[in-house]
């Protein structure tokens, strides 16, 4: 019950406006991830941090695209994050050649839950608010039907590919 609330207020104080979206976040010059991973080209840093098989898949696919400057493995619950009833740490944070920032959530299906709901409400809206040249995207493996708001990972492939 105190989650539902929690999310229950947090959106109607978005909609009153006592919630807004600010810039803060700025990417420290170099980290040092614990368990790190520095096999695929165009990351932002020397190394990221680990990933699973399902994450590599989509850095390699990142570090091959030509819109892409550069793509970062977000440290977990020490990275970037969005900020609300939870906070929310998103896998991947990209630039494209467009200048865009590019918020990546990939998820398999056994992620297919309420948890994962919340996130793509959180991020969909945290995009909305920030601006247009912010995107979110929750990903599912193609064969799993995406939640509401998410895609799968053909159609945000197609999508990225003209941002």
């Amino acid at each position: 019950m105190l989650d539902d609330h929690k999310f229950k207020k947090f959106y109607q104080d978005i909609e009153t406006r006592h919630i807004a979206v600010h810039p803060s976040f700025t990417f420290p010059p170099v980290i040092q991830p614990v368990q790190s991973s520095s096999l695929i080209g165009g990351s932002l840093y020397e190394a990221e941090d680990r990933m699973n098989n399902d994450e590599m898949e989509f850095a390699g696919r990142f570090s091959g695209m030509d819109n892409i400057l550069w793509w970062h493995r977000n440290i977990e619950r020490r990275g970037f994050c969005i900020n609300g009833p939870i906070n929310h740490y998103p896998d991947f944070v990209l630039m494209t050649t467009s200048r865009t920032v590019v918020v990546v959530e990939p998820k398999g299906a056994q992620l297919k839950n309420d948890d994962s709901r919340r996130k793509v409400r959180l991020g969909n809206k945290w995009a909305s608010m920030a601006g247009e040249r912010f995107r979110y995207y929750m990903v599912f493996q193609d064969g799993v039907e995406p939640l509401e708001g998410a895609y799968t990972s053909s159609q945000f492939f197609q999508i990225l590919e003209q941002l």
